[in-house]
């Protein structure tokens, strides 16, 4: 069953999203030919510009606006799934299937994450396009691969620095994107169905209050505990670092880090199952 629901939620976003998907290479390609335009057009000795290259920069800007924004439309889209599927008239029909609430909300999260990591992926569709495209071609050619060469130069010379601790930093960075992602949809959904459940009229505003008060009170006690622990986590940091290997110590900090993060997920989840499952309100 987890299965359909699952297939189910990633049709009814897909039904949109797909215009996002299509609009970020799209948009990132005509990004890598303006900024190609741009590099064409300047002239460093006398720092001028042509004026193709003025609007090639205009161009370019709206670009990157449109792919950081871009993000911003996935994760709209996920949330207004969230909120029509659980509170609005079709979470009546919702709650009515035969299937736990625990999957319902993990189908969400579950899908989340897919489009979230999709998108990612379309990102790094786009860079390939700036890497291949931007450079101006050299000797009559379409492309240039010289952004290509150096990134690989780079990477051997940090291999040659780091050797294995490359790939545990590399899988390391991908766990860690993976929890941030988690977490960030774990709070907003948090948000939405406390939202619901406090409010009967302007559930929405509901939401968006909860969101910005919890952000203000991480942030307070976020720096509250950087000023009550920072001496005592920097000499111990401080001898972690002197009686092992500097790699081995960053490693087991961004670990660490992982894992509070997780932690913080998780307890988000767990109070959003337990008021879908105890009280929720759909009038």
């Amino acid at each position: 069953m987890f299965r359909k629901l699952l297939k189910y939620d990633l049709k009814a976003v897909a039904r949109y999203w797909w215009v996002i998907a299509v609009s970020v290479p799209g948009v990132s390609l005509v990004g890598a030919f303006a900024l190609r335009g741009v590099l064409s057009g300047m002239d460093i000795e006398n720092e001028t510009m042509s004026a193709v290259a003025v609007l090639c920069m205009l161009l370019l800007m709206v670009c990157i606006l449109a792919l950081a924004f871009s993000l911003l439309g996935t994760d709209i889209l996920l949330y207004v799934h969230y909120y029509k599927h659980f509170f609005t008239d079709e979470g009546y029909l919702t709650f009515t299937l035969p299937v736990s609430r625990k999957k319902l909300l993990l189908s969400k999260m579950v899908s989340s994450v897919i489009y979230s990591g999709v998108h990612i992926l379309l990102y790094v569709v786009g860079l390939l396009f700036f890497l291949l495209f931007s450079p101006p071609a050299q000797n009559g050619g379409f492309i240039n691969l010289i952004a290509f060469e150096k990134l690989g130069q780079l990477i051997v010379n940090v291999w040659n620095i780091m050797g294995a601790w490359l790939i545990v930093y590399i899988l390391e960075a991908l766990l860690l994107l993976a929890v941030t992602i988690v977490s960030g949809f774990s709070l907003i959904y948090f948000c939405i169905t406390f939202g619901a459940i406090i409010a009967k009229k302007a559930k929405i505003l509901a939401a968006v209050g909860i969101y910005f008060g919890i952000n203000v009170v991480i942030s307070f006690v976020t720096q509250l505990f950087n000023g009550l622990s920072l001496s005592v986590f920097s000499s111990g940091l401080e001898q972690l670092v002197d009686r092992s290997n500097n790699y081995l110590a960053g490693a087991l900090i961004i670990l660490l880090f992982i894992c509070m993060v997780s932690a913080w997920a998780y307890v988000l989840y767990g109070i959003t199952l337990d008021r879908l499952e105890h009280r929720l309100n759909l009038t």
